[in-house]
C-alpha cells in the first residue's frame, strides 16, 4: 500500500477492558465502579516557546456507589489538609495486538465533585470528580508496532 503504515483492526484496545486502582495510605480500592477516565497533561510555554513545566488534570465519571473520595474530602473539609491519593489505569485488551499499558498518576488532588445526588427518572446514579496530578509514570507501554521515534 504504498509503503504507508496502515492500522489493522486487532491494533485496536476494547476501552471496556480497563482497570483503574485508587491507592491511599498504603489501602487499595479496585475501583471497578469507575466507568470513564481522562487524564490529560498540558504543557507551560515561557518565552520564545521553550517548555519550562506541565501540570495534569484529569476526570473521572463512575456508579454512585462507593463513598472513598467523599471521605477524603470529608478529611480535608475537617482538618484542612488536602488528601493526595495515586490512581493506577490499565488498559489490556486480549485481542489486541497491542498488549497492555498501564499508567500510574502520582500526587493526585480532588478538585470538585459531587457529594450528594438524587434523580428520580434514572435507572442508576452516576458520579463525577475533577483532579489534579503531579507527576506520572508509564509502567508499562503498548507494543508499537514501529519504530521508537515514529
Amino acid at each position: 500500500m504504498n509503503g504507508k503504515a496502515v492500522m489493522k483492526a486487532e491494533d485496536t484496545v476494547n476501552g471496556t477492558l480497563a482497570n483503574c486502582v485508587v491507592i491511599q495510605g498504603g489501602r487499595y480500592y479496585d475501583f471497578i465502579q469507575a466507568v470513564r477516565l481522562k487524564a490529560r497533561f498540558e504543557k507551560i510555554k515561557g518565552e520564545n516557546d521553550r517548555i519550562i513545566g506541565w501540570k495534569g488534570t484529569g476526570k473521572m465519571e463512575f456508579y454512585y456507589n462507593d463513598s472513598v473520595f467523599r471521605r477524603m474530602v470529608l478529611y480535608s473539609k475537617e482538618t484542612g489538609e488536602d488528601i493526595h491519593f495515586e490512581m493506577q489505569v490499565t488498559n489490556y485488551d486480549p485481542a489486541s495486538q497491542m498488549g497492555c499499558q498501564t499508567i500510574l498518576l502520582k500526587d493526585c488532588c480532588i478538585e470538585r465533585g459531587i457529594l450528594t445526588e438524587f434523580d428520580a427518572e434514572s435507572d442508576y446514579l452516576m458520579d463525577e470528580m475533577e483532579f489534579t496530578f503531579g507527576d506520572f509514570e508509564v509502567i508499562e507501554k503498548f507494543q508499537c508496532q514501529r519504530s521508537e521515534g515514529e
